[in-house]
């Protein structure tokens, strides 16, 4: 029996895309990694929403905790009808309740009287040396007549420790002005004020 003839082609000159090929078996080689990827990026999410849940949660426990503490529930805070005019801490066995302040005697400010001036200007020049600086900073100075040829530093502190002083010597004096009297007379030295230094 005949045989029939077979046809050949030559692929002599075919062309094989090895590149493309390569680049198809990367694509399936990199698919498990890919997966592996996405699985971690969901294991950040899940990880950073429980951290989150373990900060509010944090949160809550604190606020049950105060509200198992019974001082918290008895503790008495002062208020006043005017404010700034005192202040007040409470203990804690304070009871709550309306209370009245008597104010008996008020505080006064710290002043001081340097006398022994003989003009205004005498006054002055002492005020400006250069060793009062301590004085001009801590106190506010005014200048009063007391009479004819005698003139005085009226010295209004701004602190409860200030203390002028004055050289030995010098013809001058300071004395705190805290009594009675004292006061009565600074009324009437005040209407003979002459000028200030602020």
């Amino acid at each position: 029996m005949a045989t029939p003839p077979v046809s050949t082609s030559s692929v002599t000159n075919s062309k094989i895309d090895v590149a493309g090929i390569v680049g198809q078996l990367m694509e399936v080689e990199r698919r498990p990694l890919a997966k592996l990827e996405t699985k971690i990026s969901a294991t950040d999410v899940k990880i950073s929403t429980l951290g989150q849940f373990q900060a509010k949660l944090g949160a809550v426990r604190d606020a049950l905790t105060g509200l198992q503490t019974a001082t918290n529930f008895t503790a008495v805070e002062p208020a006043f009808s005017r404010t700034g005019v005192l202040t007040a801490t409470t203990a804690s066995t304070a009871k709550a309740g309306i209370h009245t302040i008597e104010v008996t005697q008020l505080a006064q400010a710290n002043i001081w009287k340097i006398e022994g001036f003989a003009s205004d200007t005498a006054a002055r020049t002492w005020l400006n040396d250069a060793a009062q600086s301590t004085v001009r900073d801590a106190a506010n100075a005014t200048v009063i007549k007391v009479a004819d040829n005698s003139y005085a530093l009226w010295l209004t502190a701004k602190s409860a420790s200030f203390t002028p002083t004055v050289a030995a010597g010098s013809g001058l004096t300071a004395r705190k002005k805290n009594s009675n009297t004292e006061t009565s007379n600074t009324v009437e030295e005040k209407n003979k004020k002459e000028s200030c230094y602020n």
